[in-house]
């Protein structure tokens, strides 16, 4: 099956950082890292990440095996904080872009995920809420 070069492509998919001060830097690493940056409209939080990716759709029973979409109670409004999604990258891609970043003096953002098989299905409002959840356990933890 020949697949779109597309899929292949490196994306960096990001949401509430153009608005920051470091909007342009991030725009800037992704250029630099090889990476289609692309940037979610705040009405787009209820598209699904393979869609803000430009991904073609899942066969359907592919979709069947993973993982559902966590139950979403939060509302765009209350989605202030930036989120970084990471598409396409190697392991030694991601630790280059990571550094990169650091070089650029670049804020770590605290909403970072690498699109995953099960993921890709979700809503961003939905990827949201977890990776929030997961970050004040994380700092619960501590």
């Amino acid at each position: 099956m020949n697949l779109p070069p597309v899929i292949y492509m490196k994306k960096l998919l990001c949401y509430n950082i153009d608005e920051t001060p470091f909007g342009q830097g991030f725009k800037e690493a992704a250029a630099v890292a090889g990476a289609e940056y692309i940037s979610v409209p705040k009405d787009g939080v209820r598209k699904k990440i393979s869609e803000l990716l430009f991904l073609p759709e899942l066969v359907p029973s592919l979709k069947d095996a993973l993982m559902p979409e966590p139950d979403v109670f939060i509302h765009r409004r209350d989605m202030t904080e930036p989120l970084l999604l990471l598409y396409g990258f190697g392991e030694d891609e991601m630790n280059a872009l990571f550094d990169l970043f650091k070089e650029k003096g670049l804020p770590r953002v605290r909403l970072t995920a690498v699109a995953t098989p099960h993921n890709l299905q979700w809503s961003l409002r939905g990827l949201y809420q977890e990776l929030s959840q997961e970050a004040a356990a994380m700092t619960k933890e501590r």
